[in-house]
């Protein structure tokens, strides 16, 4: 059987030292509640320092609540929000966009290696209804960086398809989950990318990247300010002590620390991806711009294994996928190599 291993997922990995570290200075003293400690309140400098202006944000506990929240914000009940078929907001968060927009509809849009095709939306945008009508409007253009397949898009891929959805007057959302794993590995900057893209609101993704419990909403339209932090308040979005957020933000951005985290994932990724290509039967299904590396094995090779000892995610037929964490020891790597090399071995025996 394989070896043990945590590679099911950077969710399964502990909070990173700087963070923890964080939260307990946090908790020494009295602070103001419902965000009006210091630490809330310099987060606002932080964030306006990293996107090159000031923001409106909202700390909230789950990327499925940032991605929710978000798009309930730019998106009518009546609306539409287009986002690639395999998207996480359509289809592993359990109808959480259509509850929070009390309606909105998640129209997807095909494309290879989880990116959506420019041509595949420049054909959703054409023959959807321009007006309301018995049909759903577009609304809003949703891109997921790094993607379901642990791809990126490039500064140029998203600024093409975000120039045609505004052509079309949708609105822009980014569900960056995982955006710190496609700027390490890009090396791009996240102010210039929202810039550039002309972003109205972003899911700034934490937790996967080793924060304790926190995503953010960050939002570049001042004009829904208002809006934001209402439906934060009616979904169950503010903290009484929002300084255990805040902590968590503040270590995470301190020095570029989401970064490096994100870097060691990345190149734990690399790692693994060198040392499975030594094994002829394996396959990697999409290119690794991040994190996550998906492997095709040999066919029937999982139907004689105990699902719950494995420890990856069968995400298809004959299709795992794994994760590498900021903290992913070297050990771990090589038991997963050992492990898929004897089970490959054992399969076309």
């Amino acid at each position: 059987m394989v070896e043990k291993m945590l590679l099911r997922s950077d969710n399964c990995a502990g909070a990173a030292p700087e963070i923890l570290e964080a939260v307990m200075r946090a908790n020494d003293g009295v602070l103001p509640s419902y965000g009006g400690d210091v630490l809330s309140v310099d987060l606002a400098e932080k964030f306006a320092g990293m996107f090159g202006r000031e923001v409106a944000f909202a700390l909230v506990g789950t990327g499925t609540g940032a991605n929710a929240l978000a798009l309930s914000v730019v998106t009518p009940p009546e609306g539409a929000v287009l986002c690639h078929e395999k998207a996480h907001i359509r289809v592993s968060e359990q109808g959480a966009v259509e509850f929070f927009t009390g309606g909105a509809q998640l129209v997807g849009v095909p494309g290879a290696n989880g990116k959506i095709d420019p041509n595949a939306l420049e054909n959703t945008l054409n023959t959807m209804p321009g007006s309301m009508g018995a049909a759903r409007a577009p609304s809003c253009l949703s891109l997921t960086q790094l993607s379901e397949a642990g791809t990126a898009y490039s500064l140029e891929e998203m600024k093409a398809l975000a120039a045609m959805a505004r052509g079309h007057g949708l609105r822009v959302h980014v569900d960056g989950a995982r955006i710190a794993n496609a700027l390490a590995g890009s090396g791009g900057s996240i102010g210039q990318m929202c810039a550039e893209i002309c972003v109205d609101i972003l899911s700034f993704g934490a937790t996967k990247n080793g924060a304790l419990t926190t995503d953010a909403v960050i939002l570049f339209d001042d004009s829904l300010r208002d809006e934001l932090a209402v439906r934060q308040k009616r979904s169950g979005h503010v903290f009484s002590k929002q300084r255990f957020l805040a902590a968590q933000w503040q270590a995470y951005l301190e020095g570029d620390l989401w970064l490096k985290l994100a870097g060691q994932a990345n190149d734990a990724a690399q790692a693994l991806v060198r040392d499975l290509a030594g094994i002829d039967a394996l396959t990697i299904e999409h290119p690794v711009d991040g994190n996550i590396v998906f492997m095709k094995l040999p066919p029937g090779m999982l139907s004689s294994v105990n699902n719950e000892e494995i420890p990856f995610h069968v995400w298809g037929p004959d299709i795992i996928r794994l994760v590498a964490a900021y903290n992913t020891p070297n050990e771990e790597l090589a038991g997963a190599v050992t492990g898929l090399r004897q089970l490959c071995a054992a399969s076309l025996s």
